[in-house]
């Protein structure tokens, strides 16, 4: 069985997302007010969108609420590797093509809440 590194949060900072507003801003526009509450705290590209087939596939058809976690594991194919100098350094990114993926089941999990289960698989919240 594979081992798996600890669950890293991806979120962006409410820094890093108010110094993204203002960088793409002119400095004329900018602000010293936070827009961090109203915008993704996770960058798009780590977003997927299963559709009514794969959730017949993976068995998920109306098993699912907005809040709920789902824990999954995928596999991967590197679809692209590049990287470029730019001005403020390096900028590096792979693509990746998600060809499998395996949901978990719990016994018990019907019962327990979405909280509690994912209590249960990742720990107590502020354990990192």
């Amino acid at each position: 069985m594979a081992h798996f590194t600890k669950m890293i949060d991806m979120a962006k900072t409410p820094e890093q997302i108010n110094k993204e507003v203002d960088d793409s801003r002119p400095a004329s526009e900018r602000s010293a007010t936070s827009v961090a509450d109203n915008l993704p705290k996770y960058p798009y590209g780590l977003c997927i969108t299963i559709e009514n087939e794969q959730l017949d596939k993976l068995d998920l058809d109306g098993d699912c609420d907005i809040g709920d976690t789902i824990h999954f594991c995928v596999e991967a194919k590197v679809t692209s590797v590049s990287a470029r100098e730019k001005e403020k350094g390096e900028d590096k990114h792979i693509e990746l093509q998600i060809t499998h993926i395996a949901t978990e089941g719990e016994e018990g999990a019907e019962s327990m809440s979405s909280e509690e289960r994912s209590e249960k698989r990742y720990g107590e919240k502020g354990d990192a």
